[in-house]
């Protein structure tokens, strides 16, 4: 998943060195919508598999994906102190939503067994 993830995480934010006939802007925004596409999907997969090292790698990329786009987004004009407190109030979003994705997935394993 490394090899697959790692080339469209240099090309999301690096579309000038791509092969593709189009501006850069063009495949960058290819390449990001790409990444949240298939790293959701392996988020998905190894919740439905129960690898959780599919799930993990899938919700690092993901997240990397998602500071990103939030660096491109407002780094430039947004205060340095509200950007990290953004930065910090969605990393615990993301962990609420993991804990409920985790008991929903602990649960559904439990009705299963019994």
């Amino acid at each position: 998943m490394l090899i697959f993830f790692i080339p469209i995480l240099i090309l999301s934010n690096w579309g000038s060195i791509s092969y593709f006939s189009l501006d850069s802007e063009s495949v960058e925004a290819i390449y990001q919508i790409a990444g949240f596409i298939f790293s959701a999907a392996a988020i998905w997969l190894g919740i439905s598999k129960s690898w959780p090292d599919v799930v993990n790698t899938g919700n690092v990329f993901f997240t990397i994906f998602l500071y990103t786009k939030f660096y491109d987004w407002w780094w430039k004009w947004m205060p340095k102190y509200l950007f990290f407190l953004v930065i910090g109030l969605t990393a615990i979003l993301i962990l609420m939503i993991f804990k409920r994705l985790r008991k929903a997935l602990i649960d559904k394993n439990l009705e299963v067994t019994t």
